[in-house]
């Protein structure tokens, strides 16, 4: 009764006429015949189903292959910049007609169309609660075992043990005294020489430091 009573069953069976872009025995593109965009395109299974949930495996892979390439023919064709791939599963989420679709819109600045999602704000102990709920459904759906674990907030004390101690402060290095004047108190024999200075090499013909500085800073020469 379903099948009967759903205008795209019948477009599928080719009861009533539509722009066909693709067909296959799976599933069947047309044009919408009032398009968000200029080659807004529906992609249809053939088989009647309301929601993606009834859908067989197989004709969801097939229906995701086939919109890739539906996406790829947009952009070249109509030289847009992107495409927009969405499925409206239930009321709730906008779905207008009793037979599931997906929609395929080649998109580009300011076409006015408007998919823009909201970005909301969730607490850790809002978000801790939704994935507590959600991971368990999704293992039994997958046949996965997701690891619930939740994070706990941590207290002001443990805070404070978390928190790295200091670095031990060194004590401040006395001041060099001077030794400048001593040799006037020295005897003669006993005066320092004047340190010489460096050379363009050292002893085993090697740039001095103070010359590889200079050329690392574009001093000079």
């Amino acid at each position: 009764m379903a099948e009967d009573q759903c205008i795209f069953c019948h477009i599928a069976q080719g009861n009533i006429p539509a722009k066909k872009v693709y067909e296959d025995d799976k599933v069947l593109a047309v044009l919408d015949i009032n398009p968000a965009v200029q080659g807004h395109i529906l992609l249809l299974p053939k088989e009647h189903v309301a929601v993606m949930p009834q859908m067989k495996d197989e004709i969801v892979a097939h229906t995701g292959m086939v919109a890739k390439q539906l996406s790829a023919s947009l952009i070249r064709s109509m030289k847009v910049e992107g495409t927009s791939i969405f499925v409206a599963n239930g009321a709730a989420a906008g779905q207008r007609a009793p037979h599931f679709m997906m929609h395929i819109m080649p998109r580009s600045k300011n076409d006015g169309v408007k998919l823009d999602l909201p970005e909301g704000k969730l607490d850790e102990k809002m978000m801790n609660m939704v994935f507590v709920k959600l991971a368990p459904a999704v293992g039994k759906q997958l046949g996965f075992e997701p690891k619930v674990s939740v994070q706990k907030e941590e207290t002001p004390d443990k805070k404070k043990e978390n928190v790295k101690p200091e670095k031990e402060k060194l004590p401040k290095k006395e001041p060099v005294p001077d030794d400048s004047n001593k040799a006037d108190t020295l005897p003669s024999n006993q005066i320092p020489l004047p340190k010489k200075e460096n050379t363009a090499k050292n002893a085993k013909g090697q740039d001095s430091l103070d010359d590889i500085a200079d050329f690392l800073t574009r001093g000079p020469k």
